[in-house]
């Protein structure tokens, strides 16, 4: 009896330990390894709570959150009461090259791809198409067309328009969204600026953004 009662002993202990490692494996793959940030060609943002894939980064130079042309553009934001609690999240530049600064002209930027967000209250009760509106008002230079709602990938609303500076020729369209957070509401802002004669891939390029853009999805 003494043999058989160790015999059973052992095998429960060696039962507990296959568990015990079991267990581990487990929980080791729970690890939350997901790439935030920019990641080949997609962009999550764990704090948003966002993400955009298939990213043009084989022909556009792309950079995001803290690089220091994403930093120069939130500064250039802020000295314009419009957008002065804009922060941008994203930005591309047309063609892929190495850039020194965004504002300077001899670099030979074509077209800009941008991701931007701002908070508001929670009180706020604008609409994407009303922050549109707000937009096409205090930037009456511009003629603006193609007006319409729009859906991201995973059917969230939205609202886009389309635009040409009427002096410079160069081509735009803008596209919001709202997200509420507890006592605020994040209004996201996707835009393409583009000469006329690169319109067409900055349009190109906007339009896959809002394609493949996702919120609630990392």
């Amino acid at each position: 009896m003494k043999r058989i009662y160790w015999v059973l002993v052992s095998v429960f202990l060696f039962s507990c330990g296959q568990q015990n490692v079991t267990k581990d494996i487990l929980e080791t793959k729970e690890v939350d390894d997901t790439p935030y940030g920019l990641a080949g060609n997609t962009y999550r943002n764990k704090n948003l709570v966002f993400k955009i894939t298939n990213l043009p980064v084989d022909s556009w130079a792309i950079y995001a959150d803290n690089h220091p042309l994403i930093s120069e553009l939130t500064l250039d934001y802020a000295k314009d009461t419009n957008t002065n609690q804009f922060v941008v999240l994203l930005l591309a530049s047309y063609p892929k090259k190495e850039y020194q600064s965004r504002l300077d002209e001899s670099n030979g930027i074509l077209a800009d791809l941008e991701i931007g967000m701002e908070t508001q209250t929670k009180t706020d009760k604008r609409s994407a198409e009303d922050f549109s509106n707000g937009f096409m008002q205090s930037y009456p230079e511009n003629e603006y067309y193609e007006k319409e709602g729009v859906r991201t990938k995973d059917s969230y609303s939205g609202y886009k328009f389309y635009y040409t500076h009427r002096a410079s020729g160069i081509k735009g369209g803008i596209a919001y969204f709202i997200r509420s957070s507890r006592n605020t509401r994040r209004v996201y802002r996707l835009l393409y600026r583009a000469k006329s004669e690169e319109a067409d891939i900055g349009r190109e390029a906007f339009e896959n953004m809002l394609e493949n853009l996702e919120f609630n999805t990392l």
